[in-house]
């Protein structure tokens, strides 16, 4: 049976269609202007042993940038854009790429929080328009009922709604407007791969395993968006967002296949998804609709 929270989310999508060189060991050298150098000194084994930990940590370093490069080449090749720097993405629009991915550590303290919040409320779901010059505020009496008075208190709380605002801020940016339609929440329902049929669409995963994604070219397209077809893939094909992350989804048949993973549906966790701002109207316009069909019954 079908529930009338779906029947809400699923009308109002109808309604509203990323070695230094060492001097030779010499007693005596002249420089190209005839100075004489010094004789070098023999290293001390622990000098020694300082300066090959501090090349191994120059090699680490150097294999992680050659790794993370050769993962934002292969995400390009499937039209996914991957960066670091949040502003990057209010341009996204602009390009071709169907995702936007900014990697992001996820802060010190998040996960105490947010276990400390599923130990005292459920935190199901908060949603409202949340205007750029003001979205802070407007956030934290959106969300401030859901959230217990002791945790509000606490430091990490104002961390979370400061970087909360900022991405809706980004998001602003990116659709070039003044407000945009903000849900956050526990209950995440989309246990089908699909592409989203709004134009753009932003996630964050706050705390728990976050959107699982299908890149383009290990599966078939027309299949997945069938709703009749079984749904079986690769588990190797599968990727994952990671908390923190912020992705930024283009819509339509070309959009990345993604989904809420079967690790996020029964255990903690708190998504935030931006939308248009009139995405709220539509979903306001659709439990009108669902209200009176009930009453009529």
């Amino acid at each position: 049976m079908v529930s009338s929270r779906s029947l809400i989310f699923t009308s109002a999508i109808y309604l509203y269609v990323f070695i230094t060189p060492t001097m030779p060991v010499r007693a005596l050298r002249r420089d190209l202007n005839g100075v004489k150098r010094k004789a070098a000194v023999p290293k001390k084994r622990s000098e020694a042993k300082n300066n090959s930990s501090s090349s191994g940590r120059k090699r680490s370093k150097v294999e992680h940038y050659k790794k993370k490069q050769k993962k934002q080449i292969e995400a390009k090749h499937n039209g996914i854009f991957v960066s670091e720097k949040l502003n990057e993405l209010k341009d996204f629009p602009d390009g071709k790429d169907h995702l936007g991915i900014i990697n992001r550590e996820t802060p010190v303290g998040s996960r105490a929080f947010f276990r400390k919040l599923f130990k005292r409320t459920t935190f199901d779901e908060a949603q409202g328009k949340v205007c750029k010059i003001h979205a802070k505020s407007d956030i934290r009496r959106i969300v401030e009922k859901n959230i217990p008075k002791v945790l509000r208190k606490q430091p990490f709380y104002e961390i979370w709604l400061s970087d909360m605002a900022d991405v809706c801020k980004t998001f602003c940016d990116a659709l070039k407007s003044e407000a945009i339609t903000f849900w956050v929440g526990s209950d995440r329902g989309c246990v089908r791969y699909h592409v989203d049929w709004v134009p753009y669409r932003m996630l964050v995963t706050y705390h728990g395993r976050g959107t699982e994604l299908l890149p383009d070219g290990v599966t078939d397209r027309k299949a997945f968006l069938s709703l009749e077809s079984d749904q079986i893939v690769d588990p190797k094909a599968r990727k994952f967002l990671q908390p923190w992350d912020v992705a930024l989804f283009r819509g339509g048949p070309d959009g990345v296949v993604h989904r809420t993973p079967d690790a996020a549906l029964d255990a903690p966790t708190v998504l935030m998804r931006l939308d248009r701002k009139e995405f709220l109207d539509a979903i306001r316009e659709s439990e009108k609709v669902i209200e009176g069909e009930q009453l009529k019954e």
